[in-house]
């Protein structure tokens, strides 16, 4: 019973997200309170008996489920099968590689063998990874280069502009570079890394400003990718969501975090928070999406293949 109290409580509380950015933190944990809605109901049907003790626990364990299941079902409705490729594909490698990284030659080696067509990466420039990170070279002969930030973008075509932050006095970030597709149409990379959602105006900021700083890069063909330390049943990504449109985000409940325990410096093998998004132009479909673990990172990396037909 008190599971079930406890979880409907929580969960109603979450509503008020929608208007207050301390709530919203709560949303982030839907998936959560949900589960401990479902284990009051299943111990309350279990181990009491029939009347009013077990009527009252099953139907708070029914609210919290319900107002728990609120604002994740948009998130669901949200999700597409993959398309198959066809035409122009990019893949693209995103990952907060952490900027205390442990294993830092392993974590470039892992990089290195994706082979993807662009790299971008968060928590990279100033930490361990700062140095082993030149590897990538090799296969990257052309890297964004923003002084005083943690982002760096790595790419195998020629880069033809890049801008750096998302404005003054915001402590999130933003990188972007402009190539030429293979189909030699222009392509935009951005990858961002906010803050914490607590206290909540920081980020709010950041994600205001951030829209706005896409909204200069153009109406061309744009990948968004980073850590945005908010999950998909928040409002805050909800109004990302629309404040970004016409690009869609494509990680529809996409669990990234964590990939370490960093407690007792082990790996972790079933991230259980999704806040590490990509977004893309309506053009772009996705023909496959595939987690990677980068040693030493407490992010697991996406790796995405996206696909469009070849313009004229």
């Amino acid at each position: 019973m008190e599971l079930s109290f406890g979880s409907a409580a929580v969960s109603l509380l979450a509503l008020g997200g929608v208007w207050n950015g301390w709530l919203d933190v709560i949303d982030c944990f839907a998936p959560f309170t949900l589960a401990a809605a479902l284990a009051g109901a299943a111990l309350g049907f279990v181990a009491l008996t029939p009347g009013r003790t077990r009527t009252l626990t099953l139907t708070l364990a029914v609210v919290a489920a319900a107002a728990s299941l609120a604002p994740v079902a948009p998130e669901l409705a949200n999700w597409r099968p993959a398309v198959r490729p066809e035409g122009v594909t990019f893949r693209v490698l995103a990952a907060n590689v952490w900027l205390d990284n442990p294993a830092p030659s392993q974590a470039v080696s892992a990089i290195l063998a994706r082979n993807a067509d662009a790299v971008l990466l968060q928590e990279a420039s100033t930490g361990s990874l700062s140095n082993p990170l030149l590897r990538l070279r090799a296969v990257y002969p052309f890297e964004s280069h923003c002084a005083h930030s943690d982002l760096q973008i790595w790419v195998k075509a020629p880069i033809v502009a890049q801008s750096c932050g998302l404005g003054p006095g915001l402590n999130g970030d933003l990188v972007s570079v402009t190539i030429a597709a293979s189909d030699q149409q222009s392509l935009t990379l951005v990858t961002t890394h906010l803050s914490h959602p607590f206290p909540p105006p920081a980020q709010a900021n950041e994600r205001q400003a951030l829209a706005a700083r896409l909204r200069t890069l153009g109406a061309g063909d744009l990948i968004l990718a980073g850590d945005f330390n908010a999950t998909p049943w928040s409002y805050a990504v909800k109004r990302l969501d629309a404040a970004l449109a016409p690009l869609r985000r494509r990680t529809i409940g996409w669990f990234t975090w964590p990939a370490r325990l960093d407690e007792v410096a082990q790996p972790w093998p079933i991230p259980v928070m999704p806040i590490d998004h990509l977004y893309a132009s309506p053009d772009w479909g996705v023909a496959r999406m595939t987690l990677v673990r980068i040693p030493g990172s407490d992010h697991f990396a996406t790796e995405t293949l996206l696909t469009r037909r070849p313009r004229a």
